[in-house]
């Protein structure tokens, strides 16, 4: 399996697919599409501490960690707040990619030397409006991420 070690080193087919199949949102599509999306996945590299998404920024693609740790933060008038920290094998991008005007909706940055897998939105609605089934269950899921983002910035 890739590594944190071999962050440099390109992911072989077989490694993302099982990367896919690992997020629960992209495990419930059939196997064939599993393999078609993960030929589509583009890999792209950040340092540590590198912001790779910014809050209010249009959305252009999905997100998944291969390799390293991010951290998930909102700004409030007092400063930025914390909303998780994300390891290999978690998504992130996939709300502002299921709004309408497409914005992030939160900050995301590098908390060490990062490989990430990513869709862009082209790809993400193309095989969305192939599984509707999954459309549903993603909108549900960022609706849930949404609530919870505002549920944690109340006093």
């Amino acid at each position: 399996m890739f590594n944190e070690a071999n962050i440099t080193g390109s992911i072989p087919l077989e490694e993302r697919v099982g990367l896919l199949a690992r997020v629960p949102l992209l495990a419930l599509l059939p196997s064939s599409t599993m393999a078609h999306l993960a030929a589509k996945l583009q890999e792209e590299h950040f340092a540590s501490d590198r912001v790779i998404v910014q809050e209010g920024d249009v959305g252009d693609r999905l997100y998944l960690i291969a390799a390293g740790k991010a951290e998930v933060t909102t700004t409030i008038p007092g400063g930025p707040v914390v909303l998780a920290t994300l390891e290999a094998g978690e998504i992130f991008g996939e709300i502002a990619l299921l709004l309408p005007r497409h914005r992030r909706q939160a900050t995301v940055t590098a908390l060490a030397p990062l490989l990430t897998l990513t869709l862009p939105l082209q790809e993400f609605t193309q095989l969305l409006d192939l599984h509707p089934e999954a459309r549903s269950v993603w909108e549900a899921a960022a609706e849930t991420l949404l609530i919870a983002k505002f549920r944690s910035l109340s006093p």
